[in-house]
This record gives C-alpha cells, structure tokens and sequence, in this order.
C-alpha cells in the first residue's frame, strides 16, 4: 500500500519487466480464482493478462468484458474494449479480425444511438411528468 500514487508509479516502473509480468499473471489467476469474471472483473482480468504478456487470454476477457457492456447502457465501453481486443489482434488472424471488426460497428452505432434512446426516455419523463 502506497501514500501517493506518484511513489506507487515510481516503484512499478523500477520493477523489471520480467517480473512486471510475473506479478500482472499472478494477479490475474487470483482474479480467476476470486470472481466470477463478468463486468469489471473481466476488464481487469484483461488488462492484466495483456501486462502478463498473454494475449490470446487477454482477448477473451475483453470480448466477455465488451459484451456484456453491450448488454447494459455501457455501449461506449464495449466499444473500447472491443478496440483493444483488436489490437492485440495478430494481423493474420482475418476470422477473428473480421468478427470482432463487425462487433465494434455494431457496439459502435449502438453507442451512437444510446444517446438518443436516453434522450427519448427523459422526454418520456418530463411529458409524464407534465400531464400529472
């Protein structure tokens, strides 16, 4: 535990880089171990895998994060986590690439219209309101 962000930041960064990954894989298998791997369990799983150099479980976790995002209002995250996934994407992987492409259009023009569904329900409000 750390008293300043800064001193947490400087004693990671003098960390080597092997044991950097070392620690971002222990702590994402105490993560699989400890959680059942939905909402932000599953990002955080992600990222630590990506940290841990593991890519492939990385991926999957940020597939399972961006859909279940895509489930709720969060339509913005799902976007982004479905634009990491893509990075870390080989580029040979065309399969994969075209599906997760079409699922960040999708998550993309879901995210676009997410703010005209919430502008819709606050007019519903007010003219309920209004009538009362």
């Amino acid at each position: 535990m750390f008293k300043h962000v800064l001193i947490r930041d400087v004693a990671y960064d003098l960390l080597p880089r092997a044991r950097k990954r070392e620690r971002h894989a222990q702590v994402a298998e105490f993560l699989q171990e400890a959680t059942s791997e939905t909402g932000e369990a599953a990002a955080a799983l992600a990222r630590h895998w990506r940290d841990a150099g593991e890519s492939e479980r990385a991926i999957e976790h940020l597939m399972a994060a961006a859909q279940e995002a895509e489930r709720g209002w969060a339509k913005d995250r799902a976007v982004a986590f479905y634009r990491e996934a893509l990075e870390l994407l080989p580029e040979d992987d065309g399969d994969r690439r075209n599906d997760v492409q079409r699922r960040l259009a999708i998550a993309h023009t879901a995210a676009y219209h997410a703010v005209d569904a919430r502008l819709l329900q606050l007019d519903g409000r007010l003219a309920l309101e209004g009538s009362a």
